[in-house]
């Protein structure tokens, strides 16, 4: 018994709309297309700046003379009766209220401070934050002091700064090879602003070796 192939179904006619139905549906599309093209002409453009090789930002050198870091300091004298310890110089604290500061002795006429660090680094700079970065008068700002680069108990390096009338100031110490920074400060004759030695943090930044 012959059986014969079955045909194939021939493709759907297009839907046509005709007539006053059609005109309403196409007007309708025409409408829908237009706010889609405004909506899309008013939407913002969001470019992307490709990336420039080599300008990349160098990473800000750590402060090394942090706690957290493994830093200890000693100090020459601090005034006891005010709990102005010297640890209050590493202690990294952003606002700190007036007693957390660093204060030597009224009777130490040759006042210094040697921060140590838990290694040796590559120094970048010393950055002291003195009485008047934090309210005290300007005036009792140290203005003389000498800053060393200190490795294994000998000077390697030593700056010395001269009028110095910044609340922060900042040393750079030239990149030298050392464990410690020590601070030696020239004080005012007494009952004078400068005869009391007051600082509020020291940071060496660098890079460990």
């Amino acid at each position: 018994m012959k059986h014969d192939a079955p045909l194939p179904c021939p493709p759907p006619e297009p839907l046509a709309v005709t007539g006053r139905a059609g005109r309403w549906l196409w007007a309708a599309y025409g409408l829908l297309m237009a706010l889609g093209l405004a909506v899309y002409a008013a939407a913002p453009r969001v470019t992307e700046t490709p990336a420039r090789v080599g300008t990349r930002a160098a990473p800000e050198a750590a402060n090394l003379a942090h706690v957290a870091q493994g830093a200890r300091v000693v100090a020459s004298s601090f005034m006891m009766n005010a709990h102005h310890h010297p640890l209050y110089l590493i202690d990294g604290e952003a606002r700190p209220s007036p007693m957390e500061k660093w204060v030597a002795a009224a009777d130490d006429a040759a006042p210094w401070i040697e921060v140590r660090l838990a290694r040796r680094a590559r120094l970048e700079a010393l950055v002291l934050e003195l009485a008047g970065a934090h309210g005290e008068p300007v005036t009792t700002n140290m203005a003389n002091y000498e800053v060393a680069c200190v490795d294994e108990g000998r000077v390697v390096a030593s700056f010395d700064v001269v009028g110095n009338l910044d609340d922060r100031p900042r040393t750079a110490l030239g990149g030298c090879e050392a464990d410690a920074v020590r601070v030696r400060f020239s004080v005012g004759p007494e009952r004078t602003p400068q005869a009391l030695v007051r600082v509020f943090e020291a940071r060496v930044l660098g890079a460990w070796l």
